[in-house]
C-alpha cells in the first residue's frame, strides 16, 4: 500500500458547512446597514430592497434595522409624494 504525501491528507476536520451564507464581517454588515439608511430616504423603494438585504445578514442577532429601514422608506415616499404633487419640482418661473 503506498502512503498518501502529508499535502494530501486532511490536517483536520472539514467545518461544518450548514451555513450556507458566507461569511460577511461585521464591518460590512455595518457599511451595508447605512447605506440602506440613506437609500431608503433617497430612493425609498431601492430602500425596501436593501431592508431584505439587511434582513437576511442581521438575521438569528435579534437586530431590528430591517424593520426601521422599511419604516424611513415608507415615511420618505409619502415626504417624496407631497414634494412632487405640491409642485416643488416644477420650475415654472426661469426669470432672474
Amino acid at each position: 500500500m503506498t502512503e498518501r504525501p502529508l499535502s494530501d491528507q486532511p490536517s483536520s476536520p472539514s467545518p461544518d458547512r450548514s451555513d450556507s451564507r458566507p461569511r460577511v464581517s461585521p464591518a460590512g454588515v455595518q457599511r451595508t446597514i447605512v447605506l440602506a439608511y440613506i437609500v431608503a430616504i433617497a430612493m425609498p423603494p431601492a430602500g425596501l430592497l436593501l431592508a431584505i438585504v439587511v434582513a437576511r445578514l442581521t438575521a438569528g442577532t435579534g437586530s431590528r434595522h430591517a424593520l426601521w429601514i422599511v419604516a424611513v422608506s415608507l415615511v420618505a415616499s409619502l415626504a417624496w409624494i407631497l414634494i412632487i404633487s405640491g409642485g416643488a419640482l416644477n420650475t415654472t418661473n426661469t426669470d432672474y
